[in-house]
């Protein structure tokens, strides 16, 4: 009977922890997702639409400060360099470059930045938000 009770406190733990497994890996997938759709807003020069979307709500003023800065600058590129994604502390960087110029002129200009995200609750549902600003643009 002592056998029993182990066997099946092994298997319980195994499925506890293969359920974590499987949990961080969905969470590194969306944030994948995520950062891919955000890439593809800022491409498109919509950051509005990308604030409203991945923005947390304690960074949207700083954002939107930001955007208001950055209004003449037309984006051409935006590559997504790396991602690292810890899934046990909710958090996420992606280190990225945005190729863009500023009107009128068209001299090409090449910005890195350091994203940090998090996954959290704000939106009522569990999601990644960015929780840095855009870079300043020259």
């Amino acid at each position: 009977m002592n056998l029993g009770k182990i066997l099946l406190l092994l298997l319980l733990s195994s499925l506890i922890l293969g359920c974590a497994t499987v949990r961080n890996f969905t969470m590194c997938s969306d944030f994948e997702k995520v950062a891919q759709s955000y890439a593809q807003l800022i491409r498109w020069n919509e950051l509005e639409s990308a604030m409203m979307t991945y923005v947390g709500l304690k960074e949207r003023d700083e954002y939107l400060e930001r955007i208001k800065a950055a209004k003449d600058v037309k984006f051409f590129d935006y590559r997504i360099k790396s991602l690292d994604c810890k899934p046990e502390k909710k958090e996420a960087t992606a280190i990225v470059e945005f190729d863009y110029f500023r009107a009128p002129s068209v001299r090409v200009h090449t910005a890195k930045d350091q994203q940090k995200w998090s996954f959290g609750d704000e939106n009522g549902k569990g999601s990644w938000q960015l929780k840095s600003p855009l870079p300043k643009f020259e």
